[in-house]
């Protein structure tokens, strides 16, 4: 199970709802589901086929006795992304994939292999959930410069007067000179290869940049890091309960050491959510101190 899988499960409303009221109330027969999360009786085998039924077949969720619990998968499912839209994030987690380092859109539609008018319109719904901004460089003339231009072309002389001094950027001189925007990127990346202008901010620029890019903002980059995360945690489950099926009782750092050796790159910290999760699951008990057994 992928963290792309899991987020194209939770994007519905209804399956999230059950998934949330199971974790809630560990274990509830049918009746109390339909009722908790207020459906009408005659919606009963439409519930179980739309909404009951694909997070069985997933894994997310099993019939216990005639009552219905969640799976550890399920439980790693809320640990992960209980706080985040899925419904909004489905289709776009390639797009968080892709920035994880800075892009132009033109790189990122090369990445991606998707037309200028989808790229944008991914990049305007992700900046909407505030995973994603758009910077815009700005530029300054250097210091050495001499405004004497001599032989430049004319429409780089009228970018050069209209600069001065100040750092301003390509759009805010297009508004200045009537020129259009995307004329004014030609213009600096001619008076950058000229030595005639510098990069002035906002912030340091990436390799291989000029003039706009795409980037993750701090709850992207956090977004994206737990669904790197998600396969680790997973895989450290199983190695964790298979471990401790073996050997009983086995301490934290045991498991730490076991798990490291078949996870590449796996952290302890992803470890201890691993061990966090099956224990709210119910499948394992004990502490730091004592070590971990496996509950029958």
């Amino acid at each position: 199970m992928s963290a792309e899988k899991t987020i194209e499960v939770l994007a519905s409303k209804n399956r999230r709802a059950l998934i949330n009221l199971l974790f809630e109330n560990k274990r509830l027969r049918f009746d109390s589901v339909i009722l908790m999360l207020g459906f009408e009786r005659d919606f009963s085998s439409k519930f179980r086929k739309r909404y009951l039924e694909p997070l069985t077949k997933v894994g997310f969720i099993r019939s216990e006795n005639d009552y219905f619990v969640l799976t550890p998968l399920g439980f790693l499912a809320i640990d992960f992304f209980r706080d985040i839209d899925a419904i909004k994030l489905y289709g776009k987690l390639r797009y968080l994939l892709a920035l994880e380092t800075p892009k132009t859109t033109r790189q990122l539609m090369r990445f991606l292999g998707v037309s200028r008018r989808t790229c944008w319109s991914q990049l305007e719904k992700l900046r909407g959930m505030g995973l994603v901004q758009t910077v815009r460089i700005r530029y300054k003339l250097r210091d050495d410069t001499d405004l004497n231009l001599g032989e430049l072309p004319g429409y780089l002389k009228k970018v050069i007067i209209m600069m001065g001094r100040k750092a301003v950027s390509p759009a805010e001189i297009a508004l200045a000179t009537g020129q259009r925007e995307s004329s004014v990127y030609s213009r600096m990346s001619d008076l950058m290869r000229l030595g005639v202008v510098e990069y002035a901010g906002p912030e340091p620029p990436p390799k291989n940049i000029f003039h706009i890019y795409h980037k993750l903002t701090e709850k992207g980059s956090e977004v994206l890091q737990r669904i790197k995360s998600f396969e680790n945690v997973l895989f450290c489950m199983l190695c964790i309960t298979d471990y401790l099926s073996k050997n009983g009782r086995v301490d934290e750092l045991e498991i730490w050491e076991n798990c490291s050796k078949k996870i590449q790159n796996i952290n302890s910290f992803e470890t201890r959510r691993a061990i966090n999760i099956l224990r709210m699951a119910d499948l394992i008990q004990g502490n730091k101190l004592e070590g971990y057994t496996l509950l029958q």
